[in-house]
């Protein structure tokens, strides 16, 4: 009796241990222009980033995934929207230097995955972009639960021979 308690103990602590091991940490973004990648910047990869139900997340500039900028090979990105019956949250492309609307809102060379988000490819003026995201090597690309207006004035998803083998 005293060995099988051991053993379920034993057993227990264990599956606790690596399932605590494997859990990826939760970084809560704040709403607002630049603070998701700002968020990205500070923390890079293999962390979820969480963003507010209803909220707006403003890009100043195109997210670039890649093993740089994720800190590492084989890092991966996670962007997560609260689950809500309302508004998701929403990522809005940005507007370069000149004025005009960046040609997409990723650019992607690592693993991504996107869930419970609105990508909204239209700067406030109204202009849409040509793309929603940019493909520069073979990727997985995970997108669940996603609003995506406009879905690319000319492409959703842009990415040539570079691109081939992407899941």
């Amino acid at each position: 009796m005293k060995r099988t308690r051991l053993i379920t103990l034993f057993l227990v602590l264990a599956t606790f241990i690596l399932s605590s091991v494997n859990a990826q940490e939760i970084i809560v973004v704040d709403p607002g222009l630049g603070t998701l990648q700002a968020a990205i910047d500070a923390n890079g990869g293999d962390v979820v980033y969480m963003l507010n139900a209803g909220e707006w997340y403003g890009l100043e500039q195109i997210l670039q995934v890649s093993d740089v900028t994720m800190g590492g090979q084989g890092k991966t990105l996670s962007i997560i929207g609260e689950e809500t019956e309302g508004m998701p949250p929403v990522i809005q492309v940005g507007v370069d230097y000149d004025g005009s609307t960046q040609r997409c809102l990723f650019r992607i060379s690592s693993n991504m995955t996107l869930r419970n988000v609105f990508l909204a490819d239209q700067d406030i003026a109204g202009n849409a972009g040509p793309a929603i995201i940019e493909l520069d090597a073979p990727v997985k690309l995970i997108i669940e639960n996603c609003v995506i207006d406009p879905a690319g004035r000319e492409q959703t998803f842009r990415g040539n021979s570079p691109a081939d083998g992407s899941k």
